[in-house]
């Protein structure tokens, strides 16, 4: 009789150069062997989540999001690796710095968990947490832990994103409509259609339609 096989993915953080991850440990738990897109991973998981203390006082490097017990909180990074920002579901808001493992930010905000409605700046001075309803967007500080603005225009949101100069807060809604947002007062600075997803460099920025291509400013790849 063949053995019952279960195969399921999900998302990380890459947190260090030599290739520590963030993820939910509900992504790893029970998993025999364990994929990235390119190549198998024989380690090096950081785990946030249900028994997230436990696995993360081990860890002599990071110990990040051990108070979010919450069996799946959100988890997201910036393009340098810096800051990691991890979120319950209406609750708590945790940014650390990775490199000397502080935590510079604890706030509760409306963020609705799921897609990729949190996100931080690459300076760290800033996060977004995201409702997908009557909320919207909202920007904080994290050196005073204050809203800086808040943006209910738009609804249905999936994905946030920071430019990599932080000065743009991308925002891609359920009909693939994609707007940018100035980061110093929320004004909507353009609308693009059809777009369902972003991959963000420090040297530019891949736009994913809805139809399936990639999009390079007005190259299609």
């Amino acid at each position: 009789m063949p053995n019952n096989v279960s195969v399921g993915y999900g998302s990380g953080v890459v947190i260090s150069p030599d290739g520590y991850i963030v993820t939910n440990n509900h992504v790893v738990e029970g998993a025999n062997k364990i994929y990235n897109k390119t190549r198998r991973i024989t380690g090096n998981f950081v785990i946030v989540g249900e028994n997230a203390a436990n696995v993360l006082e081990t860890h002599s490097k990071f110990k990040a999001a051990a108070s979010l017990n919450e069996a799946g909180p959100h988890v997201a990074g910036t393009l340098n690796g810096k800051y990691l920002i991890a979120g319950e579901f209406e609750k708590q808001i945790q940014i650390w710095d990775t490199e000397c493992n502080e935590k510079i930010c604890d706030i509760k905000t409306h963020f609705l968990g799921g897609g990729k409605r949190l996100t931080v700046s690459n300076s760290g001075k800033y996060f977004s947490a995201v409702n997908y309803g009557r909320y919207g967007i909202e920007l904080y500080s994290t050196e005073n832990h204050m809203l800086v603005w808040q943006n209910k225009t738009i609804k249905q949101i999936q994905c946030v994103y920071f430019s990599a100069d932080d000065s743009i807060l991308y925002a891609i809604n359920n009909d693939g409509k994609l707007y940018s947002l100035s980061v110093s007062d929320g004004n909507i600075e353009s609308i693009e259609k059809n777009i369902c997803y972003l991959f963000l460099s420090e040297s530019g920025m891949l736009k994913l339609s809805k139809t399936n291509e990639l999009l390079y400013g007005a190259l299609k790849i």
